[in-house]
């Protein structure tokens, strides 16, 4: 009997070890369909973390949050999980690989300072800090008029080149650039007319997994995104959208199901 080759021993090697990972893939994808709670999706997700730290690497532009960055690629596994087909011969980390492309256009969408003024770039760092200053004094979140008065009125905070010119509109459109991650307790567990609460303002890393319009237009109002003003009353949230209170809280729930499966 001849030698063995080593080349060959290592391409079996990894081969077996490969065909050992689907099916580790495939048995923790199985228990997660059979029963898709937050435990199992945790656990199917800890799978391709390694994925995940590849693609960020790969892909995350520098100004781009990374916390929120990892939020995308976790939306799009979660869609690859919900859309994978074993009968149609691909892998599963393979049908994620390909949805998790679709993360490259995060980077274009969030916080590209390439296309930021200069003027309006030197605002973002200043403004967050004045946002998580405000949410700390006040418990709630601070308004755009908040925010730029109070770097009016410190205006140590800001480079010189932007002193005297902070005006609400100019908070509004800077804001847009702001990545924040989702905070882990942004959603009371009962949705009642008292309304989530919000630890601090998100960017909307999750309103693009929200099913339906009025979902979008309930996560709008909870957080004042899109032009719609800040609204924590169920019931006037109903009356704003022409619905009934349980309504509104059914869709909260909806909401609330959706955001759990990334947290």
């Amino acid at each position: 009997m001849g030698d063995s080759n080593p080349l060959d021993d290592y391409l079996d090697a990894d081969e077996k070890r490969a065909e050992a990972r689907n099916a580790s893939d495939m048995e923790a994808w199985q228990t997660w369909k059979s029963d898709p709670n937050k435990q199992n999706t945790s656990t199917l997700m800890r799978r391709f973390n390694p994925m995940f730290n590849q693609r960020v690497n790969m892909w995350k532009a520098p100004a781009v949050d990374e916390a929120a960055f990892r939020a995308d690629l976790k939306r799009h596994a979660l869609k690859a999980f919900e859309s994978f087909d074993p009968d149609r011969g691909a892998q599963l980390r393979t049908h994620v690989g390909n949805m998790l492309r679709r993360s490259q256009r995060f980077n274009s969408k969030y916080q590209n300072v390439a296309f930021i003024p200069e003027e309006k770039a030197a605002l973002i760092t200043p403004i967050q800090q004045a946002h998580d200053t405000l949410f700390q004094e006040q418990g709630s979140t601070p308004t755009d008029e908040d925010i730029a008065q109070y770097l009016s009125r410190n205006e140590d905070m800001l480079p010189k080149r932007v002193r005297g010119k902070m005006t609400p509109q100019l908070v509004s459109t800077v804001k847009q650039y702001q990545i924040r991650d989702i905070p882990g307790s942004a959603f009371e567990s009962d949705p009642t007319p008292k309304a989530m609460s919000f630890e601090r303002e998100t960017i909307d890393v999750l309103r693009p997994a929200l099913g339906t319009d009025d979902e979008r237009t309930v996560y709008d109002y909870l957080l004042g995104k899109n032009g719609k003003p800040q609204v924590e009353s169920t019931g006037e949230i109903a009356r704003r959208m022409g619905k009934s209170p349980s309504q509104i809280s059914r869709l909260k729930k909806r909401i609330e199901a959706t955001y759990k499966k990334y947290v």
